[in-house]
């Protein structure tokens, strides 16, 4: 049976989150001013580490195996920040 699990993301250029295998990404906004990811999962699977890079905008790309998450717009919309998962 699957459940939606909330995730908090780290204002971090990289970091990784372990997930229940399988599991998808479904939305990426804020909760009360903190980025949070929700996610679709099978909470009887295993976990797996799965990385993602956090940028704001106007920083360079500089990996090219990214898949785009989503844009969350902090203080009152002053910074924009962008979430991509890096591929394998």
């Amino acid at each position: 049976m699957y459940t939606v699990y909330k995730y908090e993301v780290p204002i971090e250029d990289y970091f990784s989150l372990q997930i229940p295998k399988g599991s998808e990404i479904l939305s990426f906004q804020t909760q009360r001013s903190t980025p949070c990811i929700w996610v679709k999962v099978d909470p009887e699977n295993t976990t797996e580490e799965r990385k993602f890079r956090f940028l704001g905008t106007g920083h360079p790309i500089e990996e090219e195996n990214l898949s785009f998450i989503g844009t969350i717009k902090l203080h009152q919309g002053g910074l924009v920040f962008h979430l991509f998962e890096i591929l394998d």
